[in-house]
């Protein structure tokens, strides 16, 4: 099957609704156990942040016309920036859609002068982001419970 074209832009306001259930489909799809069931029973977990909506630091791909994936990134007071949150709708997995995501973030974060990226990764995505250059620096307890890797990237 051919990727489907795909086109990158700044997410909007009225996204909301869509961010938010591209966030639950990724999430419920790749989470089990005690995660899982924590997740159904707080949907407050699949919300986006309006502030970054605002402050345009949400970058969604939508293919054929639909929202298919974003990407949601916070600066703080140093040069790496955050990777809040990553998430590409179930049937548009391995299509390359992430890769693309991540790549306009990164471009987005040169211009906004960071110098390196850090996630905190669910077990599941490791392997994407070691494909895209993360490396493992150590390990957080999430809110939701299990301890997952904590991945950084230089860019520039």
């Amino acid at each position: 099957m051919s990727p489907p074209a795909v086109t990158i832009r700044q997410a909007r306001l009225e996204d909301r609704p869509l961010l938010n259930q591209v966030m639950l489909n990724a999430s419920l799809a790749v989470e089990t156990g005690e995660v899982l069931r924590r997740l159904t029973e707080a949907p407050g977990h699949f919300r986006i942040d309006e502030d970054l909506l605002r402050h345009g630091q949400i970058v969604v791909a939508e293919a054929n016309g639909a929202l298919v994936g974003f990407a949601a990134f916070s600066i703080g007071g140093s040069e790496f920036a955050e990777l809040a949150g990553m998430f590409v709708d179930p049937p548009y997995w391995r299509r390359g859609i992430g890769r693309q995501i991540l790549e306009a973030v990164e471009r987005e974060l040169l211009m906004r002068q960071a110098t390196g990226i850090r996630v905190v990764a669910g077990t599941t995505a490791v392997p994407f982001y070691q494909a895209q250059g993360f490396t493992v620096v150590g390990e957080e307890k999430t809110p939701l419970g299990p301890v997952v890797p904590v991945m950084t990237k230089s860019i520039g």
